[in-house]
């Protein structure tokens, strides 16, 4: 999950909020926008979001993880 720099400042909703840190999950726009920057100087970037999820699922196999688990 992608959060911001800072604890919330208004009461949201436990599934916008980092459990250990109380911090708040960034809009999928702005997760998209530092992700790109923060990967522009590797190899291949920068990457996207769906670049890293699509890596994600290639590697989870080779882990051990079963169909099922990659389709939900």
């Amino acid at each position: 999950m992608f959060v911001t720099d800072r604890r919330a400042r208004i009461a949201l909703p436990p599934g916008d909020l980092a459990p250990a840190t109380g911090r708040t999950r960034l809009s999928h726009r702005r997760a998209a926008e530092l992700f790109e920057q923060a990967t522009v100087a590797c190899p291949g970037g920068p990457w996207t979001l769906h670049q890293l999820r699509h890596s994600a699922l290639t590697h989870a196999p080779q882990a051990g993880a079963n169909t099922a688990t990659l389709l939900a």
